[in-house]
């Protein structure tokens, strides 16, 4: 089977459109930083005619009685426990 000049032109474009999202900045926005530098905003007020049976913490956040303070410089991340229990032998 011949494919017209045409087809594989057409073959071409779609295989550049395809691939543009796979550049070295990638295509999905890094949203890391965005956190660190959120602002706090007052919380989310509901009328007082709601039905408050409809309206619940699904997961409600205990209160802190401490203000909150941004790590200063370099903050590692530490590692989850594994699921086996051997993550603590020494090598």
């Amino acid at each position: 089977m011949k494919l017209s000049r045409t087809t594989w032109g057409l073959a071409a474009l779609a295989m550049v459109a395809a691939l543009t999202g796979c550049r070295g900045g990638g295509y999905y926005h890094d949203r890391n930083t965005e956190y660190v530098n959120a602002e706090l905003t007052a919380p989310l007020e509901l009328p007082a005619t709601r039905n408050n049976f409809n309206y619940h913490d699904a997961m409600p956040v205990p209160a802190v009685n401490t203000t909150f303070q941004a790590p200063q410089g370099h903050f590692e991340v530490p590692r989850p426990q594994g699921l086996t229990g051997t993550d603590n032998v020494a090598k």
